[in-house]
């Protein structure tokens, strides 16, 4: 799981907080969840993209932050379907789901991508992959969630500062080859620096299945 490490140096040691953010709270321990405040901006960025009827697939769910900013700015997307491995972080993805009163909307599901999205296949319209270490290994999961028309992903990745895009462009096209499915890159972000000369980006992208003639 994604834990950062902390210190505490003075004060209570109880570290469980409620965070608000844009309206909606957040209730965890950020030493044992991952949880970034730092990309608020780039949810709230993700969440207005969502129209109204919209069946959004969330990996890598963490607490919820990013269900939440849409279902915030979106009140008649369809379901949000949050997959989250760290048995913590789903406990807490559990309480924010009561905290927000987003019963019926936002659905935690504890467990691997791999192991739990096929229950979704052929579901949704969009698909966001906020996990930049590795997302890409889940590529073949995220085209098979979309509807037979096709949708939209979002995907996370960490690159080289100088040519950010070309290692997760060339990985996006060969998954999709791989697959049968059609892409086409619709916008590409730096998000924030990770690291000296490691930036974090989104790439967002329609991807739809390509159809057999006879």
């Amino acid at each position: 799981y994604r834990i950062r490490d902390y210190e505490i140096l003075l004060g209570d040691p109880v570290t469980e907080v409620v965070h608000k953010e844009h309206g909606y709270l957040l209730k965890l321990d950020p030493t044992k969840v991952y949880f970034s405040p730092r990309e608020a901006t780039e949810r709230q960025r993700v969440a207005v993209q969502v129209r109204p009827g919209e069946y959004v697939m969330l990996m890598f769910a963490g607490v919820g932050p990013y269900a939440f900013a849409i279902l915030k700015h979106q009140p008649h997307v369809d379901k949000i379907i949050a997959i989250e491995l760290n048995p913590i972080a789903y406990k807490y993805l559990l309480e924010n789901v009561k905290l927000n009163k987003a019963e019926g909307k936002v659905i935690p599901v504890l467990g691997d991508v791999r192991e739990k999205a096929s229950q979704f296949y052929g579901l949704c319209d969009r698909v966001i992959m906020p996990l930049p270490r590795g997302a890409y290994l889940f590529l073949k999961e995220a085209f098979y969630c979309l509807k037979p028309e096709g949708g939209i992903v979002h995907i996370y990745h960490w690159a080289p500062e100088e040519r950010p895009y070309d290692e997760i462009g060339r990985i996006i096209h060969e998954e999709a080859s791989k697959y049968g499915f059609e892409v086409q890159i619709l916008n590409r972000r730096k998000v924030l620096p990770y690291a000296p000369r490691i930036v974090k980006v989104c790439v967002e992208f329609k991807a739809r299945k390509i159809l057999k003639t006879s």
